[in-house]
């Protein structure tokens, strides 16, 4: 494939306008890319690549038409009932670093724009636990004060990747509670075998749709509960980090 006729060929787009993300070394961002025509370019390949000037450079190339992506880290998500698409990466590195660039094959984005993400050294913590089916698990995310104003979420990735805003809610399985304007408390009961993956919690970015990571905890649903590990580093207080609770069987959840 030549990557080099990407931006030329396939990003017909004016007026692009600039976005920022801050990611943390070892943390993970969302990149949210659109809006592209549904009715027009629904199956159209759609395809995140790392910029070189106004070109898409061959470094990294992400899309959902079969190819994986040169670099695991990278996976896209295309919500087609809603012209967008998303792109997590994880693990990451100062390398990472640079300007993106959104790119439906064929197609113009409505809502174009370059996205420069920047790494550098902050609060991250991954924690990894086993449970069982039906049992129940809470996490509470936890922000730094720089963050207080900002939209918060909690992402889920297994196989799709979907989040949902940290707001005051019950469902059947489910309980948000925000216990401050830095931390909220997410509930889910009576887990079953789609429950498994990565929960993340996040925080818009200043500008754009994009989400920066600020916790990960994985679960595994197992016949163990008594596997826990974590690892963590900060250059802030630890305070800002996310603490995992057990929680108590009757908190309903559901993400």
């Amino acid at each position: 494939m030549m990557i080099l006729f990407l931006f030329t060929k396939f990003l017909l787009t004016v007026n692009v306008q600039a976005l920022s993300l801050t990611g943390h070394t070892g943390g993970a961002v969302i990149m949210k890319c659109g809006g592209y025509d549904v009715h027009r370019y629904i199956n159209n390949r759609k395809y995140l690549c790392k910029a070189s000037g106004q070109v898409c450079s061959t470094s990294i190339i992400v899309d959902n038409g079969g190819t994986p992506a040169q670099d695991k880290r990278f996976s896209l998500h295309d919500y087609k009932m809603e012209g967008n698409f998303m792109v997590l990466i994880t693990q990451l590195t100062p390398a990472d670093s640079g300007t993106y660039k959104c790119v439906v094959e064929n197609a113009t984005i409505s809502r174009p724009a370059d996205i420069t993400l920047t790494v550098k050294t902050g609060p991250w913590q991954s924690t990894t636990i086993s449970r069982l089916l039906e049992e129940s698990f809470q996490i509470i995310c936890t922000f730094p004060e720089a963050y207080k104003e900002r939209q918060k979420y909690v992402c889920h990735h297994q196989r799709k990747l979907t989040c949902s805003k940290l707001i005051k809610s019950v469902t059947q399985r489910r309980q948000i509670h925000m216990l401050s304007n830095v931390s909220v408390s997410v509930t889910l009961d009576q887990l079953t075998a789609e429950d498994a993956g990565d929960y993340w919690c996040g925080v818009k970015a200043a500008v754009g749709e994009s989400i920066t990571m600020i916790s990960r905890t994985q679960i595994i649903i197992g016949p163990d509960t008594s596997s826990s590990t974590t690892s963590s580093w900060s250059t802030s207080s630890p305070s800002v980090l996310s603490r995992l609770y057990v929680a108590a069987p009757f908190c309903p959840f559901c993400i």
